[in-house]
């Protein structure tokens, strides 16, 4: 909303895309569609009125499967769901991260669902895990999706999203108009590394051209029962977008 007030007041192009949090359709259509790069990408995303974000991690998603013979529970061999278990713990042992890195420099794994059991004719047990591993900016995703896949003696796992992780250098242009707006609005600005991924992530990946993400709002609060935001905040960032789009767009 911030950023669409913006685009309406200063006559900068404005873009909803959907799908950031899902598969990023509506961005990737947006690069398909596109004939050229444009000259700047501001991505909307909370970061807090005075914070702007310059890196993400990337991402990789995938889907586990695994089948075994069905038999009583008290044979030794593992099942089908031991070994998706088995795999993913190798995984998480793979990438450990030491206390003392930080999270935006380590590639960290989440299982997402998982299920399993005895099938339908009674034959077979399977399981089935949808998985995520968060790639940083050091580490490309190919990397990592090879170490995660030597760890894998029993079953397959197909990966479906493979988002590479973005950072940017905070003396672009955006960079340096977002700044100078801040401190017009009377506060000191912040860099910022996200530890998820975005849609940014995208744009970056197809297009050579600078870009940050921005927007009002704390994002620990993304997604939580008691998400909120104070107007005078989001005044503030309309304020800042606006004298950006101007000095880029006098540029």
């Amino acid at each position: 909303a911030a950023m669409a007030a913006a685009a309406v007041r200063t006559g900068v192009s404005f873009v909803g895309v959907v799908g950031e949090e899902i598969d990023s359709k509506g961005s990737r259509y947006l690069v398909d569609d596109r004939d050229e790069p444009p000259a700047a990408v501001v991505n909307g995303e909370p970061s807090g009125a005075d914070g702007i974000t310059l890196g993400y991690r990337g991402l990789i998603a995938g889907t586990y499967v695994a089948t075994s013979e069905s038999g009583h529970t008290s044979r030794p061999d593992p099942n089908a769901i031991q070994h998706a278990v088995r795999w993913w713990s190798a995984v998480e042992d793979r990438f450990e991260g030491d206390e003392y890195e930080p999270v935006f420099e380590q590639v960290t794994t989440k299982p997402v669902d998982i299920e399993g059991g005895v099938s339908d004719d009674g034959l077979s047990v399977e399981a089935t895990m949808d998985v995520q591993l968060r790639v940083p900016p050091a580490l490309d995703v190919g990397t990592v999706r090879e170490a995660a896949e030597a760890e894998l003696e029993v079953g397959t796992v197909t990966w479906k999203d493979k988002v590479p992780p973005v950072m940017m250098s905070p003396r672009t242009a955006v960079a340096r108009a977002f700044r100078a707006a801040i401190r017009k609005e009377g506060a000191d600005p912040r860099l910022v590394r996200k530890t998820g991924t975005s849609d940014m992530n995208i744009y970056a990946g197809a297009w050579d051209c600078p870009m940050v993400t921005y927007g009002p709002g704390n994002s620990d609060l993304d997604h939580a029962p008691d998400e909120r935001l104070p107007l005078s905040e989001f005044d503030r960032s309309v304020s800042i977008l606006e004298r950006v789009a101007r000095t880029l767009s006098d540029n």
